[in-house]
């Protein structure tokens, strides 16, 4: 995510030229009132006091239990509108979770992820140049209108990092629709469908929500222990991560997979010879070298031993082999 790059190694299967998916849909809102990013410090894993106009920063909503609800972008509008920008479709629990711990707080959350799209950019995107009056960076401006203008006059621009592979994104409304298609065809950037994008993503160890994303999972078992502070304090599900890390009882982690064909349900458990070896939680053939990769949660004892791992699918056996994300 944004200025945090750690949680994932890129491979050499990137796509030759830029690509861009549509992933409207996400969870994307408006946070505005003068207590929100005190709720969000007490809601999530990382510090947010770095927070400054324009900048985007990255921190996990967690459970009481530790477990993830969604990864969120923040982007600070001004002192009393924050942009959070999820991983997540189910908008709704997202908007539920935040909503269940404001009580007496100044707040107000608008939704928005009906009102603008959202494309995100992958593959070979260092030599795409972006518009200069599209807003990014530090040169986000805080002269916001109300909700139907929350992201100002022109489309924004923000990038993040899952480890060193960098995503861009472009986030505007119906009346920049049209202007967006021609900068794409300029550009030639390639329209890919979601399809696409799991190929993509698989293959270079992003995790995606619900796959992944999910309250099946803390952040450790997800890799993204550098999203998560260990020294800004409380916050809900703080103390269960802390006694993971402390006690070392983190008991699985995210690794890529290779299998000989892909399974006929998701998930699906792994196995080793001892036993429970993990669960695979996404699965792609790669139409390039019809290859089968996958996701899964690794038991970390697994991981390290050798063995004939397998799943199950269909009554037969299907070898598959781990690779560190």
């Amino acid at each position: 995510m944004a200025e945090d790059s750690s949680h994932v190694r890129h491979t050499q299967s990137s796509t030759s030229v830029a690509s861009a998916v549509d992933v409207s849909g996400r969870f994307l809102a408006l946070m505005s009132g003068t207590d929100g990013q005190d709720l969000l410090r007490r809601m999530s894993t990382n510090d947010l006091s770095p927070l400054s106009d324009g900048i985007p920063l990255s921190t996990i909503l967690t459970s009481e239990k530790g477990r993830i609800i969604d990864v969120l972008s923040v982007i600070r509008l001004d002192r009393q509108r924050l942009l959070l920008i999820g991983q997540s479709f189910d908008t709704a629990k997202v908007i539920q979770w935040l909503e269940k711990f404001i009580i007496m707080e100044d707040i107000r959350i608008d939704l928005l992820s009906e009102s603008y799209s959202h494309l995100l950019l992958y593959g070979n995107i260092e030599d795409v140049e972006v518009p200069e009056n599209y807003r990014r960076g530090n040169s986000l401006r805080p002269e916001i209108e109300e909700l139907n203008g929350a992201l100002g006059p022109g489309p924004l621009v923000y990038s993040d990092a899952w480890g060193s592979v960098v995503f861009s994104h472009i986030l505007f409304g119906p009346s920049h629709q049209g202007e967006i298609e021609n900068w794409l065809k300029e550009h030639r950037v390639r329209r890919t469908t979601r399809d696409d994008f799991e190929h993509f993503r698989i293959r270079n160890g992003v995790p995606a929500s619900p796959n992944e994303l999910s309250e099946s999972y803390n952040p450790l078992e997800a890799n993204l222990k550098n999203l998560v502070s260990w020294t800004k304090g409380c916050y809900i599900g703080q103390e269960v991560i802390a006694r993971l890390e402390t006690y070392k009882k983190v008991q699985r982690k995210l690794m890529r997979v290779e299998m000989e064909e892909p399974p006929s349900s998701l998930p699906v458990p792994l196995y080793s010879p001892d036993g429970d070896a993990g669960i695979l939680t996404s699965v792609s053939v790669d139409p390039s070298d019809q290859g089968t990769y996958g996701l899964a949660y690794v038991r970390i004892p697994a991981s390290q031993g050798n063995g004939a791992w397998y799943l199950n699918s269909k009554g037969e056996r299907v070898a598959v082999i781990f690779s560190a994300v």
